[in-house]
């Protein structure tokens, strides 16, 4: 006979779903079946709604606060590009640094483009599905 899942393990169940959005992904990080993660999810509607209200006002504020620090996050990601192209800089610097900053620079780089042309197309696709509208 199966153990019972306690209160607390059955709020860790819910928290997870509302992170990873898969009974199978809950329940292979709990070592439980998808059904056991479907039956408690169902059992705690509410509860799993209250999360994730919580996981999207987290996000708002977040995204807020990082709002607010925009110009001292720019400062400091200016300063690091100058150091970064400082001639005296890169000859103190060993191979392997350079080639960890250049991966990282070229990582996020990469990444914050991929995700400007996400945007652009989701805004496009609301844009023309707003025009239809009209």
């Amino acid at each position: 006979m199966a153990a019972r899942l306690t209160d607390e393990q059955k709020k860790k169940l819910v928290a997870d779903y509302v992170e990873l959005g898969s009974y199978n992904a809950v329940a292979k990080r709990h070592g439980v079946s998808p059904n056991t993660v479907k039956k408690v999810i169902q059992e705690n509607a509410e509860f799993a709604q209250k999360c994730t209200q919580k996981k999207e006002q987290n996000t708002v504020d977040i995204l807020a606060y990082m709002g607010s620090k925009s110009d001292l996050v720019c400062e400091i990601i200016g300063k690091g590009l100058d150091v970064l192209a400082s001639d005296k800089k890169l000859a103190e610097a060993s191979p392997s640094q350079i080639t960890t900053a250049l991966g990282t620079l070229i990582d996020k780089w990469t990444a914050l483009n991929l995700a400007s042309k996400d945007q652009e197309k989701a805004a496009s696709k609301l844009f023309d599905a707003l025009e239809k509208e009209e």
